[in-house]
């Protein structure tokens, strides 16, 4: 019984130390598969960047001539450009020169000009306050004759307001009066004929008319009563 477990259990040993034997060399031919690939680049990265390196380089000088013969063809355009530059300095300078003797007999014109526009604004100046003044006198003036104006007014109308009361009581009184009369000769008429009763009421009638239109005249009223 021992004997067949042993037996068992060593058969299962050999079985698992063949797996692990097997997975071993697995291990090893993968680890040096991935050796050569890694020296396989590693060389192919070297010579890479060798030729990288060389393109460099030869960039560089491509450029560093390039750059050499277009610095000397912007030396040269420099060079023109300087002397062209200076030329049209000297011009500028003599137009300038000229423009500052035109401006300055320009600006001699023109200071005249001024002073006599600023002589004659003074002049316009007193005018004009020569003209308020005067404005203000013939103002002071108005207001001087409009109070007058008023008060007179104020005077007229507290005078045709006496008038007018004291015409409105004298024709009060002479209708009062006229009253009185006509009472007095309708009652001394009253026994003689009636025709003549008639023409001396209507001679009273005119009388106290003609009074109250002389009242009313006297007032102002245009106005006639009949």
């Amino acid at each position: 019984m021992e004997k067949k477990k042993r037996e068992a259990i060593q058969e299962r040993l050999d079985k698992v130390t063949k797996i692990l034997e097997e997975q071993v060399e697995r291990e090893d031919k993968l680890r040096q598969s991935m050796e050569e690939k890694i020296l396989k680049d590693r060389a192919e990265n070297e010579k890479k960047e060798r030729e990288m390196e060389l393109q460099h380089i030869q960039m560089e000088q491509t450029l560093r001539q390039r750059e050499e013969m277009e610095r000397d063809a912007l030396q040269g355009e420099l060079d023109k450009l300087c002397q062209r530059l200076e030329e049209l300095t000297r011009k500028e300078e003599d137009r300038k020169m000229q423009m500052q003797d035109v401006l300055r007999r320009e600006l001699e014109e023109s200071q005249r000009e001024l002073d006599l526009q600023m002589e004659h604004l003074r002049t316009e100046k007193r005018r004009t306050e020569a003209f308020k003044r005067e404005l203000k006198f013939l103002k002071i003036k108005i207001e001087q004759q409009k109070e007058c104006e008023e008060h007179l007014k104020k005077l007229l109308d507290d005078n045709l307001l006496k008038e007018r009361e004291n015409c409105d009581k004298e024709i009060s009184s002479l209708k009062r009066l006229c009253g009185q009369k006509c009472a007095q000769i309708l009652e001394k008429g009253s026994a003689e004929t009636p025709c003549r009763a008639r023409s001396v009421v209507g001679y009273v009638q005119e009388m106290g008319l003609l009074g109250l239109n002389v009242a009313l005249e006297k007032v102002g009223t245009p106005c006639c009563i009949q």
